[in-house]
């Protein structure tokens, strides 16, 4: 067994233990770091159950007719020591069932709110995109980055009661078609990566998309332009919803309806793969309200910044000019 560490931002320590190298882990986290202080996170991807000491607890659930068990122990600076195993996906269960779920704490112990979006830089500051699965956020992204944006993170972001946004998923997560509206970023794919991209479809196909694999690249993998290891101030937040048919329309939106929509998309996430959160608070102890404390965070974070609904017309496809409205609202 060997370990992989890796450093999440702003400065959270994360351990990976697995007998070959965890590839889909490595491109989320990014770059692996040297050896320092204690992690405050360790993913064992080796474990094989059994035994367990007094101080952990064993978790099992089921994902899409896949068994899975995570044992939870506490660790002595307020993080913790994972477990997890699966006959499948181990990498990819591991990391939205337990990883996300942990990071999502200690983001919010230094005051960072865990969010789903995606995120590019242009003129020093950062554009923010969320909204529900297929509304078009991967599509505007790559719009965005091929126009020369940098890249921040996708899926999954931070942001400070500061208003910086920093990213915790540093690979873009797409299927085949998503990455065809890029044309120049999927002729820079090796053949190895187009033989995965069809192999998800294929799996989706199969299972009647019951199983519907994400393939996430890093972004130096398409010759991408990226933010690097800082955070980055955010200008603005839009939110992408698909509405009737009609033109595309800019709306301004509140920042509680922008958090009331957050914390709705990830209440819907957590019933996709289960929220350990109520144990992982449990096994250290911490009987805090997670809700209240990340919408005060967001409260703080998003009070500086110009939050928009962006409505797109129904059903399949992107208008051409929903980028340009993208660019150029606020």
């Amino acid at each position: 067994m060997s370990e992989w560490r890796y450093r999440v931002m702003p400065d959270i320590g994360v351990v990976v233990r697995a007998r070959a190298k965890p590839k889909l882990l490595t491109h989320v986290l990014g770059a692996e770091t040297a050896a320092g202080s204690t992690p405050a996170l360790v993913l064992d991807l080796s474990w094989r159950g059994g035994r367990q000491s007094e101080r952990a607890s064993t978790v099992r659930g089921v994902y899409k007719a896949i068994p899975w068990s995570c044992r939870i122990t506490a660790g002595n600076e307020g993080g913790w020591a994972l477990g997890f195993r699966s006959p499948l996906a181990r990498e990819y269960l591991a990391l939205h069932i337990a990883l996300l779920p942990a990071l999502r704490r200690l983001l919010l112990d230094q005051g960072v709110a865990f969010i789903g979006a995606a995120a590019f830089e242009s003129d020093g500051a950062a554009t923010v995109v969320s909204g529900p699965t297929g509304s078009g956020k991967t599509s505007l992204l790559l719009g965005a980055l091929e126009r020369g944006a940098a890249f921040i993170g996708d899926e999954y972001l931070g942001i400070s009661e500061r208003g910086e946004v920093t990213p915790v998923v540093r690979a873009l997560a797409f299927r085949e078609d998503t990455l065809a509206l890029a044309p120049s970023m999927l002729g820079r794919l090796s053949r190895r990566r187009r033989v995965a991209l069809k192999a998800a479809r294929l799996a989706a196909m199969l299972t009647g998309r019951r199983l519907d694999p994400l393939v996430h690249l890093p972004p130096t993998e398409l010759g991408l332009l990226t933010s690097g290891d800082r955070p980055v101030a955010a200008r603005r937040l839009v939110w992408l919803e698909r509405g009737e048919e009609g033109a595309v329309r800019v709306e301004p939106l509140a920042v509680p309806d922008v958090i009331e929509r957050l914390a709705i998309m990830q209440a819907m996430r957590d019933v996709t793969y289960g929220d350990l959160g109520a144990l992982l608070d449990a096994a250290r102890g911490c009987a805090a309200d997670y809700v209240s404390r990340w919408r005060a965070v967001l409260e703080r974070g998003l009070s500086g910044v110009s939050c928009h609904r962006l409505v797109l017309p129904a059903g399949g496809g992107m208008p051409p000019e929903a980028l340009e409205r993208l660019l150029g609202v606020g």
